[in-house]
């Protein structure tokens, strides 16, 4: 019995509302004041001129680190932050360290390496902050948001809760917790520290941003539009709240409204790699797998350990047949993150496309350990177990599955050709009709009724089982494997004519059906050769 259409490994899309949202970095100290530096231009002008006239005078500084060369670097370094050269500025912040080591120099540099993403380096240069200037609130509020970047959520807890202790009523670290909270699951909780943040401070995008996807993560999607629709209307120019906005697009199936979200996105921050992996999200769901194999590879060129992109890539490769591919990709990504469920969920699907049900139970028991109610997870593992003839074993994975959802149409008739297979007729009778009644797809009506069409043939029932197949071929009209198996009801029946007619226009669609364990017999059937009653059908 076949399990049902050719589905792509990726049944679940990368799921990205909790990387989307950012804990807040409420920004540096002020920049310190330092005595001026009788030159004109360096720290006066646009930053172009200025960086120019910071690097002229440090031409003629010695090399050797004092409080004056110390200035020029800190200067030119923010002037490098407002043009965007984020990599200059920590390099100049360096070597302003070496001639000033101050809590706001290490407060700078913590804050642009954490815009670069080289957030462990950001933990140390928070911490020696705090150890300069001890019991700062904001300075626990950001090295909390460094450490939820760095997935520390319990040492993020601790620098919240301690800031927290220091100001009560401090929104930044509510709206830090609040993503903290977020991310280890406590939503409810997460909730009531952004609702309190946000009556505190209630124009502040960034905690309507984290609460849009707290309230996604909740299931109230309107909601969360909104926040994240406001927090837009306040400051368009935020990058994450656009990819934010569109992962709740994605939620509702609007592709065009996602890519628009996405291109915005890019726009103001051409390397935000998430936004790349919404867009090959869409690309993938709606047949352009090649453009969307092309935005993950944009997504790991930005941070080739970003074990997402390569997850989405698999979804691309899988949509495209390539399950080597695929499997290369999930391999690397559950190397990257071995913690993410859904990639052992889809490289199980991609080692059952290959033929290696083994493979693919063993990582449906991984999925499974970490998501018990899985229901996806235990109905592919039903037709892994059924693969191995482990027929009891598939009967109570898919039993189980069916008692989560009983919605499932492909379950009903998967568990029907089980209990075909335990001789419990009535059972497997109730079972494809059952699936039949459910079945709105098409493809999927179709596959039931080929399956049912199947079951009726192997009890010889000949125009029960013809009738199905021409339902089953009314769906989909070129489908050589059921006018394969039609011809041989057909010749069962006595029908040669029909049997040949049949045969020969299966073969014409797909040759290579000569090679097929019952050819011999069809053929046979389609001569006149054989007789089809009581001839023993192996297949479940």
């Amino acid at each position: 019995m076949v399990p049902g259409p050719v589905r792509m490994a990726a049944i679940l899309a990368a799921t990205l509302m909790g990387g989307s949202a950012r804990a807040l970095d409420g920004g540096p100290a002020p920049e310190p004041q330092a005595a001026e530096i009788a030159t004109a231009g360096c720290g006066r002008g646009d930053w172009a001129a200025q960086v120019a006239a910071c690097s002229l005078l440090l031409l003629d500084r010695p090399s050797d680190a004092n409080v004056e060369t110390a200035d020029l670097h800190r200067r030119r370094a923010m002037a490098l932050l407002k043009l965007g050269q984020l990599a200059e500025a920590v390099t100049d912040l360096g070597e302003a360290l070496k001639g000033a080591s101050t809590s706001d120099l290490y407060w700078w540099r913590a804050h642009t390496l954490r815009r670069l993403g080289r957030t462990d380096e950001a933990i140390r240069d928070y911490t020696e902050a705090l150890r300069l200037t001890p019991n700062q609130p904001a300075l626990l509020s950001n090295r909390c948001g460094a450490q939820a970047d760095g997935l520390h959520l319990d040492r993020a807890l601790e620098d919240c809760n301690a800031a927290l202790t220091l100001m009560p009523s401090y929104a930044d670290a509510l709206g830090n917790r609040c993503f903290v909270l977020f991310r280890q699951g406590r939503v409810a909780q997460a909730r009531r520290d952004c609702d309190t943040a946000i009556g505190l401070v209630p124009a502040d995008p960034a905690i309507l941003s984290i609460r849009a996807a707290v309230l996604n993560q909740m299931g109230e999607k309107e909601a969360a539009l909104a926040d994240i629709d406001e927090a837009l209307r306040i400051d368009p120019r935020r990058a994450d709240s656009h990819v934010l906005r569109a992962g709740l697009l994605f939620d509702r199936h609007d592709a065009a409204g996602v890519l628009a979200a996405v291109d915005a996105a890019l726009r103001l921050d051409p390397r935000n790699k998430e936004a790349f992996l919404w867009r090959a999200n869409v690309l993938n769901n709606t047949g352009a797998p090649d453009r969307g194999i092309a935005a993950c590879d944009a997504a790991i060129a930005i941070d080739p350990s970003y074990a997402l992109a390569y997850f989405n890539r698999a979804v691309g490769h899988a949509v495209r047949g390539e399950r080597d591919r695929a499997l290369a990709d999930l391999d690397t990504s559950l190397r990257l993150d071995p913690t993410y469920a859904p990639a052992y969920l889809n490289r199980g699907i991609a080692h059952r496309g290959r033929g290696e049900p083994a493979a693919a139970i063993a990582d449906f028991d991984a999925y499974l350990r970490r998501q018990p109610d899985g229901v996806l997870a235990l109905y592919d593992r039903s037709l892994a177990k059924r693969d191995l003839k482990d027929w009891s074993g598939a009967l109570a994975d898919v039993n189980r599955a069916l008692a989560l959802d009983p919605g499932i149409a492909l379950a009903y008739q998967v568990r029907a050709g089980l209990y075909e297979h335990f001789r419990d007729g009535a059972r497997a009778e109730a079972d494809f009709a059952r699936a039949l009644q459910l079945a709105t797809d098409a493809t999927v009506r179709a596959v039931t009724l080929y399956n049912r069409a199947l079951m009726w043939r192997r009890r010889n029932e000949s125009v029960r089982a013809i009738g199905d197949f021409n339902d089953a071929l009314t769906l989909r009209p070129h489908w050589a494997e059921a006018l394969f198996e039609r011809s041989i009801a057909y010749g069962q029946k006595g029908d040669v004519a029909r049997a040949r007619a049949d045969l020969d226009r299966a073969l014409g669609l797909k040759p290579d059906l000569r090679d097929h364990p019952r050819f011999a017999r069809a053929r046979g059937l389609a001569d006149g050769t054989l007789s089809g009653i009581d001839v023993p059908d192996p297949e479940l």
